[in-house]
């Protein structure tokens, strides 16, 4: 059995027909292997939860709020969610563009942790796409904002139609569908440098905990590549 089939996938057939047609023009991807060798080209550490009251333009940061409400504005060829959020010591707006799904997802009531790049519209706070985790009722909300506010986001390269958001999505359907892999690399050379084995070196470098993590697994990736072009010469 070959255990590296899963990353020779058509995406097709794991992301959807439409998504993986764009993946193909934009990036010449057509398997979940292409996919999940596009890297992160940065992350953005969430900052620490931060008052909205205290936000200013350009910071990067997270706050645990309410949801206060929610309003959708349909244009010509474009859907505007704005999702009304509030701490208590200010509001801020949540705006997503031609994502009408999120209207089902976030709903009056609901508590969540919001993280993204501050901007000023029409001289109010607001986060364009940001990304977020709603507190399950009756969780422990310390422990869910410790793991959410330290994580690392990463920052894909990307195009008008397929924006980093839309990448890191789709990769982690890729992600999901992978699981044991045949390692290229011998044991005793993961040991020597103390990398991961293939599929946690996939997770590591698009979903990882820590900026050292990232290095690691883009380091042993990499290590990969240059051992494959290797063999073909």
């Amino acid at each position: 059995m070959n255990l590296e089939a899963p990353l020779e996938k058509p995406l097709k057939g794991v992301i959807g027909d439409r998504t993986a047609a764009v993946f193909e023009k934009a990036f010449g991807y057509v398997s979940v292997g292409d996919l999940l060798r596009h890297y992160p080209r940065r992350y953005v550490l969430r900052g620490e939860l931060t008052d909205i009251t205290e936000l200013k333009e350009g910071d990067e940061a997270t706050v645990v709020a309410d949801i206060k409400k929610v309003n959708v504005r349909r244009a010509p060829g474009r859907i505007i969610v704005e999702v009304i959020i509030t701490d208590g010591s200010a509001d801020m707006a949540l705006t997503f563009f031609n994502q009408a799904w999120r209207e089902k997802q976030l709903k009056v009531g609901m508590r969540g942790m919001f993280a993204g790049k501050v901007g000023i519209f029409n001289g109010k706070r607001q986060l364009s796409h940001p990304d977020y985790e709603i507190l399950p009722e009756g969780g422990d909300e310390e422990e869910a904002a410790a793991s959410f506010a330290g994580k690392a986001l990463p920052v894909y390269p990307a195009t008008t139609k397929l924006p980093s958001w839309k990448i890191a999505q789709s990769i982690e359907i890729a992600l999901d569908s992978i699981s044991d892999l045949d390692d290229p690399v011998p044991a005793h050379v993961l040991k020597k440098f103390n990398y991961p084995q293939l599929r946690e070196a996939f997770l590591s470098i698009h979903q990882p905990t820590t900026r050292d993590e990232a290095d690691i697994a883009r380091a042993r990736l990499t290590f990969d590549e240059a051992l494959v072009f290797s063999k073909k010469m």
